[in-house]
């Protein structure tokens, strides 16, 4: 079963139907609120896959804050929030307290080390970081410092590109990861 996660002030689910025009909504209530001072008034940006028999969705909480929180599922319908209910980066989340680098936080997994890649606006400098996780809440940055090609800019936390190429050096801190 396949799952897509929408973003709204709280989080809902649809499921994927055989049919492209036929989404299935599963009730109309979020499967996610904020709860948590550090939340504000919404739980947004979200990402979730299914790893080691689980549902795992990190989000950011609050508008005001880029602070990263985790939630498991087993059935992509009734989430707990991980780690006590705080932020697995940023507010203090993995050491981090700074609150605006961690919007629409992007997760994946290469091989059994989670990634999280997330952007960063210093001045004039744009770029990506990446951090590494073997337990998907205590994460450590990796020497990323990838800057965005002359026509990128942001959109949230994602580059987006004017042309249709891009090519990124190579990350021999990636190499650990990869098969």
């Amino acid at each position: 079963m396949s799952l897509s996660v929408l973003l709204a002030a709280a989080v809902g689910v649809s499921y994927p139907p055989t049919n492209a025009s036929d989404w299935t909504r599963a009730g109309n209530n979020p499967v996610l609120s904020p709860t948590e001072p550090w939340e504000g008034t919404c739980v947004c940006e979200n990402v979730a896959m299914y790893d080691e028999g689980r549902w795992k969705m990190w989000y950011r909480g609050g508008w005001s804050t880029h602070c990263v929180g985790l939630a498991y599922s087993d059935d992509g319908l009734h989430w707990e929030k991980a780690n006590n209910a705080q932020p697995v980066f940023g507010c203090g989340g993995s050491g981090w307290n700074d609150t605006h680098s961690g919007a629409a936080p992007w997760v994946f997994r290469v091989n059994s080390t989670t990634l999280f890649l997330y952007s960063t606006i210093s001045g004039s400098v744009n770029k990506v970081n990446m951090m590494h996780s073997s337990d998907g809440i205590n994460w450590h940055p990796l020497e990323s410092d990838i800057p965005f090609p002359p026509t990128g800019y942001l959109w949230g936390n994602r580059e987006s590109l004017i042309s249709t190429q891009r090519c990124l050096p190579p990350n021999p801190q990636l190499s650990n990861f990869q098969s």
